[in-house]
């Protein structure tokens, strides 16, 4: 018995089941790695994101204590507003698909990662990669906000 791949590459097995054993230890490895991309891009996501932490930090230490308090509501803001507003057009805009190669069409709300459709599942795999994509990228989006409110902040006199 013989697998053979497009590239020409053959695989020969001695009975049946050493291939089911090949395509169940192929098929766990996949499983792994798409997992533990998964994970990886939480964690870099949560990362990314306690940058905020440390830019609210920066800019409460340049202004005046009466003024502490209306930084760290503004850096909340700014990371709530920026959720909203990257889930809404953000997001499509830049990984949407396109028809000119510049701008992305589709994808607005993250209609293109639902998983159901009309309540039932779909025959798309899992999409929670995709999930954790758009996690990762809404906080640099929001921690790029942040930089430029805080850079106002810094130079204005409050």
């Amino acid at each position: 018995m013989s697998l053979t791949f497009k590239d020409g590459t053959v695989l020969d097995f001695q009975n049946q089941s050493a291939l089911f054993e090949y395509i169940r230890v192929t098929a766990d490895t996949a499983s792994t790695a798409y997992s533990m991309d998964t994970f990886w891009l939480i964690i870099c996501a949560g990362m990314v994101f306690l940058m905020q932490m440390g830019f609210a930090l920066v800019e409460v230490g340049t202004v005046r204590i009466k003024n502490t308090k209306n930084i760290l509501v503004k850096n909340m803001l700014d990371a709530c507003i920026g959720a909203l507003s990257f889930w809404l057009i953000g997001f499509a805009l830049a990984f949407g698909d396109t028809t000119s190669g510049f701008i992305g069409t589709n994808g607005f709300a993250l209609k293109t990662l639902d998983m159901r459709r009309g309540g039932e599942f779909n025959d798309r795999p899992y999409q929670g990669k995709k999930y954790a994509f758009f996690l990762f990228q809404w906080a640099f989006a929001a921690t790029a906000a942040t930089i430029v409110s805080g850079n106002y902040t810094a130079m204005s006199i409050i």
